[in-house]
């Protein structure tokens, strides 16, 4: 009998050193997951290998379980008893990193979409002596990193760039050049273009301007206008970034007729 007693308290000892040693991998599995996570891919080798280790833990806990409800030892009950709460609290693990997968691919696909360099320069230009012009690029469908949106355009005083990466340079006085540049274009996005005549610096008739806008190493007209006044600013038209992040461009109604002569005259071959 005395055997028996030893032989049944060794089989005691021996699952009670196999449910720690359970628990310590269930442990350190647990606290893998939750390090990892953010270098977790859906589709690569340590997606696969993460599922496998998942379920064989799951299978191992199935049969040591059934092995202490078949000793029926002292504190089996009790054992089972913990290795179920334990692998509740697995699953229950599970079932949050798997929401939390879906919501990381969510949030690196928006990611993808800001940060995608699509970049566009829009340049002025204009010959009269003396006259302060500036372009200003307003973008009414996009906010920056704090959620917030960009100021109106003002035709009183200079307005810099807003978003991240962006850069704007102007002159103060004509004959000039002023550009401002977009380094990020975000699908969907519109971006409106105005010439702003803010001061006239002595020169007392209305200033013709000239733009352009660049893309993709291609060079695009804008609408020529003749602005009558300092203080005042004109919308020329619109960019729209479609969704392949190509870039096009809408005249403001009341220039759409001239703009579309602007252009057939410069299809026209030289000379002619």
């Amino acid at each position: 009998m005395s055997g028996m007693k030893s032989s049944s308290k060794e089989i005691n000892i021996i699952n009670m050193s196999l449910l720690d040693i359970l628990c310590g991998a269930m442990g350190a599995f647990c606290f893998m997951m939750l390090a990892l996570f953010p270098y977790w891919s859906p589709s690569g080798v340590g997606a696969k290998e993460s599922m496998a280790m998942s379920e064989q833990m799951q299978q191992e806990i199935e049969r040591l379980k059934k092995e202490l409800r078949e000793s029926g030892g002292p504190g089996s009950a009790g054992a089972v008893e913990r290795l179920e709460k334990l692998q509740n609290q697995m699953q229950q693990m599970e079932g949050q990193n798997n929401r939390l997968r879906t919501e990381l691919d969510e949030a690196k696909k928006k990611a993808r979409d800001l940060e995608v360099r699509n970049p566009v320069v829009v340049v002025t230009n204009w010959s009269a002596p003396g006259p302060d012009i500036d372009v200003f690029v307003h973008s009414p469908t996009t906010t920056n990193v704090g959620g917030k949106s960009q100021p109106p355009v003002d035709p009183n005083t200079k307005q810099g760039h807003f978003f991240y990466g962006d850069m704007s340079f102007g002159m103060s006085r004509g004959p000039g050049t002023d550009f401002w540049l977009m380094r990020d274009t975000i699908r969907g996005s519109r971006m409106d273009i105005y010439y702003k005549y803010i001061a006239s610096n002595g020169y007392a008739n209305p200033v013709t301007v000239y733009g352009a806008y660049v893309n993709n190493s291609s060079i695009f007209q804008l609408p020529r206008v003749e602005i009558p006044h300092e203080k005042m600013a004109v919308k020329v038209g619109s960019l729209t970034v479609g969704g392949d992040y190509s870039i096009h461009f809408d005249p403001a109604p009341e220039y759409a007729e001239a703009y579309r002569r602007q252009l057939q005259e410069a299809s026209k071959p030289s000379g002619k």
